[in-house]
């Protein structure tokens, strides 16, 4: 009899979102696609015609780490009892999880002269085991018409939530006397990290004894002082690695830091030869204050062009007379191996989460099985278009799959990126109508612009806060700007995604060319918070807006002017009269968002947008 399978397989964001670096973060999210696709695999090979995902070539697209993303769902038609699928299913997840685990320790025994004990080992398979969590569900799908289908999806899914509801609760085993996982505050530490400090040495030692925890007494690259992880979180660290476009194979130190991204737009300024120079510079000057040499060349490109971030790989004894030590003859080699004139890197970069908006009423549009079919690779199609956009503008693509999108992107490259990537979505799915709206669907996202050291954690949660306020934005095709500064207020924007694009692009424009001072947008800001309570008319407000801009004017750019009164007076005809101070609030938000961009554009040396092709699109929208 044929049957209607659905798979899934998670927890997927307590398990992708437990990350301390973008190493964490990376593996996490292809990870889970690997033992996904390992499912959908599985199924294939006994027979079973996948529908979600539904590959063209399936024999290449679900070999291991193929340019294939797969959500955590399977959906799949098969032949006999469901328990033998599922059985085969979790088999070949436990074997996948098993041999990376195995790689990933291999790699690290290989490169870091790593050796843990089999005890390790042993625990870091138990909690990696024991966190998954697999479900299935099936229904009969005698007949093949569209009806039959519709009534056992709608039955799997029904079935499987009522599953997921009851599911089965363990008993968690605790061990007395170990830390807590630094990452997730739940699992019990493999490894600490005792390092050469006094107070920490003094905090491990009770540790050194413990039979089940291996103490690490010297920091080893990609894991900090007194860090205490749980296995899944050393898995994922040891395995950081992820696939990379470019090559196109999956590779262990392709997976950027989110310094490299702030520092992208100084390293395409100088060009990677010099920066390599300088990398080896830094490297030297580490050395001399006795950093070892494997911590000295265990981080990323971007890392040794903020100092800052330079000094913190020095560690032990009198470690901060060593780093004011190094901070000075830091500076003093800039200017002799990049030249005075080189500007400091930019410190920001920004993180973006989009995913298209109500796509499960979009799927049970679909009818029939042939229709999913259809929808599910034109989805695959756009992550892998995903991918390579946010490669061509420099950017680092976390996880592209179906809809979902996770990136890194640099700020000289990130309105090109956003206007890229919505434009792909909706070539994707033009051959689509959303219920909702009649219409095609569209993309929803939340940019986060924040400092290189803000934790990224933080970062990641403000990008999903940020997404979900963009999907409530009427009409949805939202995005949601938010700037994180270190020891500052955060400013959040949200409007119509190409909309903000250009908004922010026209403020840009202006900030490259120097046409406003830093202080504009605070003044703006401001006159909203000083006039809102008093019911000014909008054109009192606009009054009130040439009166600034003309008091701020420090330049005679008789155009440029042209343009900035011309866009103010469309966006106040365009809001109606409704809400003036919101709106110059939000414009006053755009040109502080943009000044950012600004910056990382002119120390990349690209030229300012042009004010002529922004009007246009302006009065195109």
């Amino acid at each position: 009899m044929r049957v209607l399978f659905l798979w899934t397989i998670g927890p997927i964001q307590p398990f992708i979102a437990a990350a301390r670096t973008v190493r964490d973060l990376a593996y996490g999210s292809w990870l889970l696609s690997e033992l996904a696709k390992a499912a959908a695999k599985a199924l294939h090979e006994r027979g079973a015609v996948l529908i979600f995902p539904a590959p063209e070539k399936p024999n290449e697209d679900l070999k291991p780490s193929s340019t294939l993303n797969v959500s955590n769902r399977v959906l799949a038609v098969i032949k006999g009892e469901p328990r033998d699928w599922a059985e085969a299913a979790r088999n070949a997840v436990i074997e996948r999880l098993q041999g990376e685990m195995q790689h990933a320790f291999k790699h690290a025994e290989k490169k870091w002269n790593w050796s843990f004990p089999e005890i390790v080992h042993e625990r870091t398979r138990q909690q990696m085991e024991d966190l998954l969590e697999i479900y299935w569900a099936a229904a009969p799908y005698p007949e093949r018409t569209e009806e039959a289908y519709s009534k056992a999806r709608e039955q799997a899914l029904w079935t499987l939530d009522l599953r997921k509801n009851t599911r089965d609760f363990k008993s968690w085993e605790g061990i007395p006397g170990l830390p807590k996982s630094a990452l997730d505050g739940f699992r019990e530490a493999v490894v600490v990290v005792k390092g050469p400090s006094n107070q920490n040495s003094r905090k491990i030692q009770r540790y050194e004894v413990h039979p089940k925890v291996k103490v690490l007494k010297e920091q080893p690259p990609v894991l900090r002082e007194g860090e205490a992880l749980s296995g899944v979180d050393l898995f994922k660290r040891v395995g950081g690695y992820a696939f990379d476009f470019k090559s196109l194979k999956t590779v262990y130190d392709g997976v950027p830091s989110t310094s490299d991204v702030a520092a992208w737009p100084l390293i395409v300024r100088i060009g990677k030869d010099k920066a390599e120079q300088w990398r080896q510079k830094v490297i030297q000057r580490l050395r001399e204050k006795e950093v070892a040499e494997d911590q000295a060349k265990s981080e990323t490109l971007g890392v040794y062009f903020f100092v800052d971030r330079a000094a913190d790989l020095i560690t032990g004894e009198k470690k901060y007379e060593r780093q004011r030590q190094f901070r000075q003859v830091f500076e003093q080699d800039w200017d002799a191996v990049l030249g005075k004139d080189t500007p400091r890197p930019h410190p920001y970069y920004a993180l973006l989460v989009a995913d298209g908006d109500s796509m499960g009423a979009l799927i049970d549009a679909q009818k029939s099985e042939e229709k999913h079919r259809i929808l599910s690779r034109k989805m695959a199609a756009f992550a892998r278009e995903t991918a390579s956009i946010v490669v061509k503008y420099q950017g680092y693509p976390i996880y592209t799959g179906g809809d979902d999108v996770l990136a890194l992107l640099p700020l000289h490259t990130v309105l090109e990126t956003l206007e890229a990537l919505d434009q792909a979505f909706g070539e994707a799915m033009r051959d689509f109508v959303h219920p909702n709206t009649g219409g095609t669907p569209t993309l929803s996202g939340g940019l986060v612009i924040a400092h290189h050291l803000t934790p990224l954690e933080d970062v990641l949660t403000t990008a999903r806060e940020a997404e979900a306020y963009a999907k409530e934005k009427p009409g949805k095709h939202g995005l949601t700007v938010v700037l994180l500064r270190r020891g500052g207020e955060a400013v959040r924007v949200r409007d119509t995604w190409s909309a903000l694009v250009e908004h922010i692009r026209f403020w840009a424009a202006l900030g490259q060319r120097g046409l406003f001072p830093r202080g504009l947008p605070y003044d703006l800001q401001q006159l909203a918070e000083f006039l809102e309570p008093t019911g000014l008319p909008p054109e009192g407000y606009q009054a009130e807006v040439k009166r600034v801009f003309k008091q701020k004017r420090e330049r005679k750019d008789d155009e440029a002017w042209k343009a900035l009164e011309h866009h103010m007076n469309a966006r106040f005809q365009n809001a109606g009269g409704k809400h003036p101070a919101r709106l110059l609030l939000q414009v006053a938000y755009e040109m502080r968002l943009a000044l950012e961009v600004a910056k990382a554009r002119e120390i990349a040396q690209r030229e300012p947008y042009s004010l002529q092709q922004q009007e246009a699109k302006e009065a195109a929208a």
